[in-house]
């Protein structure tokens, strides 16, 4: 069977944007249509217009439709090892677009009158390096327990080539003025009055469930916290300064009369569980003591505050100063 797809360079592959037109041979259409943060129930992935009907009441459109992986999009098609044809596409994740776009990708068919659909028992896999995806319920209990520890915020804010780069908002805006790595501490320059205008550290993670914890060390003038970002206008967290504890949510302040017991040095632990997000605070990181708000944060995405972003565990200097920042610990959870 000859595809209807135009085969208009070597590799065969059709790439299109949000409406645009992927290929246009006999007469058929085929757009990859809708950004992937819109509605999920109409950005799927459509193949045209098109309605073929099965004869038994089904339709083939829209080709990519599933109950896990919403606001599909941004589709491109193209031929693969052994003829095999594949959809590489965006989309969120069924209750958790506040963990971002993330990429799939999935085999494809030609039917007998040539047209796309999904191939015989197909679901889309996240894509990764080295060209194998982690697909199947609940991925982030497979790597439960997985650590984080000591040298990872060196590991994860440092450059390939060993530089260290500031993160705002994923643009890499400054080497090395603010931070180093000594004494098995992050160090890092306080900047600004907040975590909007403190540009935090953060790193990007996948799980639905996980714990972030860090030992703090300020100097007096400076408030430090752990957090999780979203951008500059929408985060939440726990921040503690020389007289106050800062409450961080929905991107705004609220301060309370730090207890005796914290100095300048101080452990700060947060849970965020399927979208609840649980603070501990400790003075010698043994004896713990859960903060009185809870947060639900499953509108922290892009629907609500732009910028194609996820929520992501970060770590944020205020002030005027530097902050110490020692066994950083991530757990993904059950």
């Amino acid at each position: 069977m000859v595809n209807p797809l135009v085969r208009f360079n070597a590799s065969r592959l059709v790439h299109g944007a949000c409406l645009a037109v992927l290929a246009l041979a006999a007469g058929r259409v085929l757009p990859a249509q809708a950004p992937p943060a819109t509605a999920p129930t109409w950005a799927r992935a459509v193949e045209g217009q098109r309605k073929a009907d099965l004869g038994n009441g089904t339709f083939l459109n829209p080709i990519m439709a599933g109950e896990r992986w919403w606001s599909k999009g941004h589709a491109t098609i193209f031929e693969g090892p052994g003829g095999q044809w594949y959809a590489v596409y965006l989309a969120h994740e069924n209750g958790f677009y506040n963990l971002g776009r993330q990429t799939l990708v999935e085999p494809m068919a030609w039917t007998a009158d040539g047209w796309l659909a999904r191939a015989a028992g197909s679901r889309g896999r996240l894509a990764r390096a080295g060209g194998r995806g982690r697909g199947g319920a609940n991925p982030q209990a497979r790597r439960a327990g997985r650590a984080a520890r000591d040298g990872a915020l060196r590991r994860l804010l440092h450059q390939q080539d060993g530089h260290p780069v500031e993160l705002l908002q994923g643009h890499r805006i400054g080497h090395g003025s603010r931070y180093r790595y000594e004494n098995r501490s992050l160090v890092l320059k306080a900047r600004g009055a907040t975590p909007a205008d403190s540009s935090p550290l953060w790193f990007v993670c996948g799980d639905h469930a996980y714990e972030v914890e860090v030992e703090i060390d300020r100097d007096p003038g400076t408030t430090a916290g752990l957090l999780v970002f979203y951008n500059s206008r929408l985060y939440a967290g726990l921040g503690v300064s020389d007289t106050n504890v800062v409450m961080h949510r929905y991107g705004m302040e609220r301060t309370s009369a730090k207890p005796p017991e914290l100095g300048r040095r101080v452990f700060l632990r947060l849970t965020n569980d399927r979208h609840i997000v649980t603070i501990r605070d400790s003075a010698d990181g043994v004896a713990w003591k859960l903060f009185g708000t809870r947060m639900e944060v499953s509108g922290y995405h892009h629907n609500v505050a732009y910028d194609f972003l996820s929520l992501r565990p970060a770590l944020y200097a205020a002030g005027s100063g530097e902050v110490r920042f020692r066994h950083f610990t991530y757990r993904a959870l059950p």
